[in-house]
């Protein structure tokens, strides 16, 4: 590490860091002063500022570069003396895990499960570059409204340290912490309470199988065990979590229909958090464009310095995505040999005859249906085999267009970002529309969708149908898609966004993705 000087760091409100971060929010955590929300005056862009030891520090700038939909963009590391250094993070908005959790409330099994998920395809990306996160903790994970759960940065806590596997006693963060931190996040979500120090001696004497699953109870009984029982790297996390996920499905499924949810975004979170949480996590598979909709600017160089500005913003195009999740279901279906399942994309924990008691055996499908929807996306979209049976037998465009985010990142591997993740990234509530046309297209003998009729608007489900009715027709979709804008305004001004993922009216950079989804189309 090459350090070419110090900078200066006034903590105060209103105070600056390196002349060209301002101050704005000095954020409660478990050290003092150490955590801060500030402008970046050149570009005004929000960015987290968390301070750590230079030798943590260290290794951030080695993924200064690194892009990732469940990672907070890291810009900058700043050196500020005393042994000391600042890292200068992307500030997606949101309230963190720890105010979600802190009723104690736990989740729904299988959503805790995908929030772990989540956070540990993020900390792979680290460690892929040899870098150790070290700051793991609920506070350090926004729970961002289009991707999903982001793991950021947040200041350390005094031991013991519930967060840091108990081998470490106090000393340097290692890359066993960081897989320590996500099970513990795991059992403070499952649980509603925080695992102890210690550990488990052994699934059998956990006592986690009075209230959890037991594969969870077990995965959870491992992973916060003896050390040599637990996950050696952030890809055996990945691995085993998902193999635990396809234990669950089957007993535990999410909760989906947000029409029978309450209006007010208060009582969303008294009710544990564990709907709000699905959707949020649903939602952002494949979303790795910064919140806001900003345009997209390639990232800084790598630096740890003072002397050079840099102009924090969006990430640009991704360099390497590690799939969030895998949500390969393990519901029995026809003439499905083992082979495919590691390459399954399924149902989100639910049985084959959700939607209305479709199963998957009454819906004839197009002969080669991989081929069919690949043909709806851009060349080089599809780098591997997935199963896309379960876009056939859904009948909710929400769920649908979740499914394609999952197949459109799984089926991309883990190179680079594909077009087609590009466009789902930035299709926002335009993903039921897009569902619609690539179902419409694929799957023309499957039920009729359906959504629910809620207060003070039209029905969205014969609007749904017309698009993908006018897209394999080669009917006039502008009118069609008009119709479609208007009536998801109405939604969000009559308070209906929350069953429809609006947080804010569509806009048109949203309508542009979906119109790069139909341009992409290559019928044959």
């Amino acid at each position: 590490m090459v350090a070419m000087g110090l900078t200066t760091f006034d903590r105060r409100l209103g105070g600056f860091l390196a002349g060209r971060y301002r101050i704005d929010e000095v954020r409660p955590g478990d050290s003092v002063d150490s955590s801060f929300v500030a402008t970046h005056l050149d570009s005004g862009r929000r960015v987290l500022l968390v301070e750590m030891k230079e030798e943590l520090a260290a290794g951030w700038e080695r993924v200064l570069e690194t892009a990732h939909p469940h990672l907070a963009t890291p810009f900058e590391v700043l050196l500020i003396g005393a042994g000391r250094a600042v890292i200068v993070l992307e500030a997606p908005g949101g309230p963190d895990l720890e105010r979600v959790l802190a009723g104690g409330c736990p989740l729904d099994a299988t959503i805790a499960v995908d929030l772990a998920l989540a956070l540990a395809s993020a900390l792979a990306s680290l460690h892929e570059k040899g870098t150790v996160h070290g700051l793991v903790r609920p506070s350090a994970v926004v729970m961002a409204e289009a991707r999903g759960p982001v793991l950021g940065a947040a200041p350390a806590a005094p031991n013991p340290d519930p967060y840091r596997a108990p081998e470490s006693a106090g000393g340097s963060a290692a890359m066993g912490d960081d897989l320590w931190a996500i099970a513990a996040i795991l059992h403070r979500a499952a649980t509603g309470a925080v695992p102890p120090t210690a550990g488990y001696p052994g699934p059998e004497d956990s006592g986690l199988h009075q209230s959890l699953p037991t594969p969870l109870a077990d995965w959870l009984a491992t992973a916060l065990g003896p050390g040599p029982r637990r996950p050696a790297t952030a890809a055996d996390l990945v691995d085993s979590l998902e193999a635990c996920r396809r234990r669950l499905i089957g007993d535990t499924t999410p909760p989906l229909d947000p029409a029978e949810l309450p209006t007010s975004g208060g009582a969303l979170w008294r009710r544990g958090g564990a709907v709000v949480l699905f959707g949020i996590i649903a939602g952002g598979v494949a979303a790795w464009v910064a919140y806001g909709g900003a345009a997209p600017m390639a990232p800084p160089a790598p630096v740890l310095t003072s002397a050079s500005p840099v102009s924090p913003s969006s990430p640009g195009p991704v360099a390497s995505v590690v799939p969030a999740r895998s949500a390969s279901g393990e519901t029995p279906r026809p003439a499905v040999s083992e082979a495919g399942d590691a390459g399954r994309v399924g149902q989100g924990g639910a049985g084959p005859e959700e939607d209305g008691g479709t199963s998957a055996e009454s819906i004839p499908v197009e002969e080669d249906l991989e081929t069919c929807v690949q043909r709806q996306f851009p060349e080089g979209s599809f780098r591997k085999s997935v199963d896309l049976e379960p876009l056939c037998t859904t009948t909710d465009p929400r769920r649908g267009a979740w499914l394609l985010r999952i197949a459109v990142v799984k089926a991309g591997g883990r190179g680079a970002a594909t077009p087609a993740m590009d466009i789902w990234s930035r299709m926002g509530p335009y993903g039921m529309a897009g569902f619609s046309v690539v179902r419409a297209a694929c799957c023309p003998s499957a039920a009729p969708i359906q959504l629910p009729v809620l207060r003070g608007c039209p029905p969205l489900t014969p609007i749904v149908e017309d698009l993908g009715r006018a897209s394999v027709k080669a009917e006039p979709i502008e009118p069609v898609l008009e119709r479609y804008a208007q009536n998801l305004r109405c939604q969000f001004a009559h308070g209906n966004g929350y069953a429809f993922e609006l947080r804010r009216p569509p806009d048109e950079l949203q309508e542009a993705a979906f119109h790069r989804l139909l341009e992409a189309r290559r019928v044959r």
